[in-house]
């Protein structure tokens, strides 16, 4: 019922943790069973979303190139690149310090789970700029 479907969609709207949104896709399935593929496209979307406000992320783009955008002054340690280089290869480009921009280039067709990988292996990594280094 439409009511029914409009409740969940604000529920989803107002969760930023990803326990949230478990325990939501489990009351969705509780009630009215396996969810459709569509339905779990959106369980994966909020995923993402709730990873992607973790990691700090201004702006996420999926498709074939994956474009990640982060909050002005945002950093990452050299160990974290190094890791991210050795975790990625040449799937992941760095495209931009200010504001600092990754792409993630999909080759097998798993877009959603290649970007999750990142999203997760970024949560709690990135660190502000030095307001000395930001004046420049």
């Amino acid at each position: 019922d439409a009511e029914q479907k409009m409740a969940f969609y604000q529920k989803m709207g107002h969760i930023d943790r990803r326990e949230a949104a478990r325990e939501l896709e489990q009351e969705l399935r509780d009630r009215f069973g396996p969810p459709p593929p569509p339905v779990r496209n959106l369980f994966i979307l909020l995923d993402l979303k709730v990873l992607a406000q973790a990691a700090g992320v201004r702006a996420l783009k999926l498709g074939k190139r994956c474009r990640v955008e982060f909050q002005e002054g945002a950093v990452l340690e050299r160990r974290d690149i190094a890791g991210l280089v050795e975790n990625f290869g040449r799937s992941l480009l760095f495209r931009g310090q200010s504001p600092l921009t990754l792409e993630l280039q999909d080759r097998d067709g798993n877009t959603l789970e290649l970007t999750r990988r990142l999203l997760e292996s970024l949560e709690g990594r990135l660190s502000p700029l030095p307001s000395s280094a930001a004046a420049l």
